[in-house]
Order: structure tokens, then sequence, then C-alpha cells
């Protein structure tokens, strides 16, 4: 399986980014491996996806965050050869403190 690095930064809001992102995946026949979360700072994703969807996904990325460039003329877009895709993505707005605040429960 060939692999591909990129490296991402985002400006927007770090929930909205990432459900962008799992849209992307879903319309680009993306399919999430495995994610690692850095607080609020960063997010590892691991992407398996087809080699004639590679541009597609990377065009998508491109709207919402600020992508590493690749070269599309080494990929096939015919192929249907898997790849996988490993996507970091630094949020620019990140403090280091990833708090989720759990409501009361009554009772």
């Amino acid at each position: 399986m060939n692999k591909l690095n990129w490296e991402a930064i985002s400006n927007g809001d770090r929930n909205q980014t990432i459900n962008k992102i799992k849209e992307m995946l879903l319309t680009s026949n993306g399919s999430l491996l495995n994610f690692t979360m850095f607080s609020d700072l960063a997010i590892n994703f691991t992407v398996e996806i087809e080699e004639y969807y590679i541009m597609k996904l990377h065009n998508k990325l491109s709207r919402v965050l600020s992508v590493s460039d690749f070269d599309s003329e080494d990929f096939d877009s015919n192929s249907d050869s898997g790849w996988k895709v490993y996507l970091h993505i630094s949020f620019s707005k990140g403090k280091g403190v990833l708090k989720h605040k759990i409501p009361s429960v009554p009772g």
C-alpha cells in the first residue's frame, strides 16, 4: 500500500473543522482508520482511499484548510490501488487545554 503525508493548518473552529473533514471523507470514498488528538492543538487522521479519489479529497480539504501541496501528476486517475493518507492538522486557535463540559444530571 502506498503512503502520503499531508500537513494542514486550520484557522477555524476545531469542532466545525473536524465535522467538515468527516463529511469530506464520506463524499470522497475515504475510510477513517485511526485518529489521534493532541489536546485542542492538533489531530492526526489515518485515511485509506483509492488512488483516483486522492485529488478530489485534497481539493476538498484545501477549501477549509491550508494543506501541503503534492504533485497530482504522480497519480493515476484511473487506478483503484489503495493508499494511506496520514493527515496532520494543527489548529491555530488551540490553547493546549481541551475541556469537555459534562452537564450535571439530577438525581
